[in-house]
């Protein structure tokens, strides 16, 4: 499981119940005929993914009877005739900002990417990296990378050793479902003078190849995310004194982004909830 998807089923998974139970219990249905959203449920809480830790807020809403446009918004409360009409549907959302800060994106970072033998242009250069750390610097996400591995160069294959820094801006994009990280370059900050002379020459092509290594699609992680979260919801319904039940429909990242403070994800679920009494 990736940390995108984890994310997205633990959010899910842990906001579900309390939603549900807080429409009921705290009268929120007379509120259904106000002019605002209805916000049902406020948290935040971490979650522990291999030993890095997430902290994310949640807040979901549930849209009003005047944004419904009901012909007659007064037939929720005709409590006789609900087994005689559909069932009365609301759409909802729920918004999670999931923060991660450097120390512990290092942690995941290195738990997934290091000691792990990459190559490069079929083998021609072959790279492990034993030690990452993050921050942020000029308005920008830097990430240095303590790497060795090997380098061939006309007959010559030479061993390698460096520090690796690497600094852009994350981006998500939500039509096609993928992060990347924009304005990358990077720069050789520890090595020997062929290193150097190797990323002189080939600095474009290196550049390029990391842009494209760096460059993630999330689809299939979402849709997986969703369906589990689903199931999770439909165990959590079956609790005879909800009123209400629910259905996803959709799951998504709306913006990936790097502060001062660390790197953010800003993630919305959207779905209905039916009143089901």
């Amino acid at each position: 499981m990736t940390l995108y998807q984890y994310i997205s089923e633990e959010i899910l998974k842990k906001s579900w119940e309390p939603i549900l139970r807080s429409f009921v219990t705290s009268n929120k249905l007379k509120q259904l005929l106000s002019l605002q959203p209805i916000g049902i449920y406020e948290n935040d809480f971490p979650l522990d993914f291999e030993g890095s830790i997430v902290n994310v807020e949640v807040k979901s809403y549930v849209e009003n009877i005047i944004e419904k446009r009901l012909s007659n918004p007064f037939q929720i409360f005709d409590f006789f005739k609900w087994g005689t009409r559909p069932l009365l549907s609301y759409k909802f959302q729920v918004f999670a900002v999931a923060r991660m800060d450097f120390v512990n994106a290092a942690k995941y970072l290195t738990q997934n990417f290091a000691n792990i033998e990459y190559d490069l242009e079929d083998g021609k250069y072959k790279f492990t990296i034993h030690k990452i750390a993050l921050g942020y610097e000029d308005k920008k996400l830097w990430v240095d990378l303590e790497i060795s591995g090997t380098a061939k160069w006309w007959k010559i294959t030479k061993i390698v050793k460096g520090k690796l820094r690497i600094s852009g801006n994350l981006k998500y994009l939500v039509d096609k479902k993928t992060a990347i990280t924009q304005d990358l370059d990077y720069k050789i900050l520890e090595s020997d003078f062929i290193i150097l002379q190797i990323d002189k020459r080939h600095h474009a092509e290196f550049r390029k190849l990391l842009i494209d290594f760096l460059r993630v699609n999330v689809r299939e992680e979402l849709f997986n995310a969703r369906i589990a979260a689903q199931e999770e919801i439909n165990k959590a319904q079956n609790d005879p004194s909800f009123i209400v039940n629910g259905a996803l429909h959709d799951l998504e990242i709306e913006r990936l982004y790097a502060n001062e403070k660390g790197i953010r994800a800003t993630l919305v679920a959207n779905g209905r909830l039916h009143l089901n009494r």
